[in-house]
């Protein structure tokens, strides 16, 4: 069973944490200008991860979680998405 808000159940030693997640995509809600939204963690090892969050809240975790190595894609309705280099290069 998974625990919610844990990334990764088996820690590795040679893999930097988050090393799992190989995607988040940002989508706006339907109304409000304010930049909520839901985002969506892609990840090898478990289901993804849903949860609401303001754009730059979703922008910040990509940085975090990619920090340079990863690709910016826009969304159809100003959503966005960030994929890790290496899995979008598979």
């Amino acid at each position: 069973m998974s625990v919610p808000g844990v990334f990764s159940g088996h820690p590795s030693t040679t893999a930097p944490a988050g090393a799992d997640v190989t995607d988040i995509e940002w989508t706006p809600a339907e109304r409000g200008d304010d930049g909520s939204g839901e985002v969506t963690i892609g990840h090898t090892a478990t289901e993804d991860v849903n949860m609401p969050m303001t754009q730059e809240g979703a922008r910040r975790l990509a940085d975090r979680m990619f920090g340079d190595d990863k690709s910016e894609l826009p969304l159809t309705g100003d959503g966005l998405h960030w994929v890790r280099r290496r899995w979008s290069q598979a």
